[in-house]
């Protein structure tokens, strides 16, 4: 049986698929991403693609995408198809998506800049200094951010488990 979205769930992914855009995750990677936490269960690539209208290959890239930042996982086997799961509420994913920035991508181009500050040409050399400054700053904040949302859940779990 095929679910088909509403007006309210296709307005959701479309606000969230805008979000992911502008973070460089892709249009797509919103919409499936949504999908699959409107709908709160293990999905196939084929069930993604029906309900966003998305080709396989797209489904696919998305996924791994999704992945490779935590907000999805594998969860079994539907058949011969992998069944894919939303691994992470909005908290979750704004988590990850800070700790990924910090630490996969930011962290390690301030090492390269690090490392190699001596191998910068006099003009640009004070530049890259002053970028590490700012990542310096940048860590700080990130980490304070990243504390906060998991004391945020933290919380909320609490208030689930008192309710």
């Amino acid at each position: 049986m095929r679910t088909v979205l509403g007006p309210a769930e296709q307005k959701f992914l479309d606000m969230l698929s805008a979000v992911t855009r502008s973070l460089g995750l892709g249009e797509a990677a919103g919409r499936i991403w949504g999908v699959l936490a409107l709908a709160g269960r293990p999905m196939t690539q084929a069930e993604i693609a029906s309900l966003t209208g998305y080709s396989l290959p797209i489904v696919s890239t998305s996924i791994a995408t999704l992945e490779s930042w935590g907000f999805v996982r594998r969860e079994g086997r539907k058949g011969r198809s992998r069944l894919y799961k939303a691994s992470s509420t909005l908290l979750d994913l704004l988590e990850s998506f800070l700790s990924v920035l910090l630490e996969k991508r930011l962290t390690p181009l301030a090492n390269y800049l690090r490392e190699n500050l001596d191998h910068f040409k006099p003009d640009y050399r004070e530049r890259a200094a002053q970028l590490l400054i700012e990542y310096e700053k940048a860590k700080s904040i990130l980490k304070m951010l990243i504390s906060d949302l998991k004391r945020l859940k933290n919380e909320d779990q609490q208030l689930i488990l008192q309710g």
